[in-house]
């Protein structure tokens, strides 16, 4: 990614060329005006029958089961105290490898992003981006991103399963819940932001009783604060599998909101041609830890 002129690396260029503006202007109004807050999406999921426990997590699992690589293209919006607005979006997965989240302001004579987010390894490497290029970075383990850039908490908690609900974590501890009317998957979390014996976040998964679709998902802190929630209005299936199509993200008791718009997806694109890494030239005083303010979200979104 070049530092000079703001262009996107070749696999970024290649989705954003494929988003035709006047196909989304619509969308992007209607998600500046508010209009996402309460979308009627489509709820693809069939009447499920289900027994055990294990019964549920399997069928999680196969809705859930994991691409070689993808590509997607959102359009997204953004309300908080500090900024307001709209922007695109380019998510690149490959398994195994990490997870990227490069968020722009298209323009009509131009593209320029707004911040890059990559999640590989257990570490996280976020760039936020001015008028001049890459301004301000920030790396370190990825627990530790919740509690320096609480706006990002949702993405660094769940990377890819942001995209995937409730996929389970090898080794992970789980657990369901059952009521008359609620039903619902727990999971023990990475240890929070802090020292080594940090106390654990909760990932509670509620689903829809009738098909198992998955509503939601809040991240709940050991106090029982919860820090994050995404409200999934509706999703797209492929193949088998179902990917959030319109989904929402609240943090910090909602004082930040930011509605999504699945536009496109690409699965199994050829992972040689995506690009996971951020290789910016940065200053390295600037380059480690050195953040906005947590929590504040990119003041180019506004």
């Amino acid at each position: 990614m070049s530092a000079v002129d703001g262009s996107l690396p070749g696999s970024i260029a290649r989705g954003a060329g494929r988003v035709r503006w006047a196909g989304r202007f619509a969308i992007l109004t209607a998600l500046a005006a508010g209009c996402v807050g309460a979308p009627q999406g489509r709820w693809p999921f069939p009447p499920t029958a289900y027994g055990s426990d294990s019964d549920i997590v399997g069928i999680l699992d196969e809705r859930s089961r994991p691409t070689t690589s993808l590509v997607a293209e959102l359009s997204m919006a953004i309300e908080s105290a500090e900024a307001n607005g709209v922007f695109d979006a380019v998510v690149q997965h490959v398994d195994g490898r990490g997870l990227r989240i490069t968020a722009f302001r298209d323009m009509i004579v131009g593209t320029r992003p707004i911040f890059d987010l990559a999640l590989a390894r257990g570490r996280y490497d976020l760039v936020l981006w001015n008028d001049d290029g890459p301004a301000q970075r920030s790396s370190g383990p990825i627990e530790a991103a919740a509690s320096a850039h609480g706006a990002f908490l949702a993405f660094t908690v769940l990377g890819e399963r942001l995209f995937r609900p409730a996929a389970s974590r090898p080794g992970a501890s789980v657990a369901i819940e059952r009521s008359s009317d609620e039903l619902g998957l727990v999971e023990i979390l990475e240890s929070g932001p802090g020292t080594a014996d940090a106390a654990p976040r909760l990932a509670r998964w509620s689903l829809d009783p009738l098909t198992l679709g998955v509503r939601s998902v809040s991240i709940t802190e050991i106090d029982g604060r919860v820090s994050a929630r995404v409200i999934f209005h509706g999703y797209r299936e492929v193949d088998g599998r179902f990917f959030p199509e319109r989904f929402e993200i609240r943090s910090g008791a909602d004082e930040l909101r930011i509605d999504g718009v699945l536009r496109d997806l690409e699965l199994d694109p050829d992972p040689a041609e995506l690009d996971l890494d951020l290789d910016l030239d940065l200053d390295a005083s600037e380059s480690d830890e050195s953040a906005a303010s947590p929590g504040a979200p990119p003041e180019d979104a506004r």
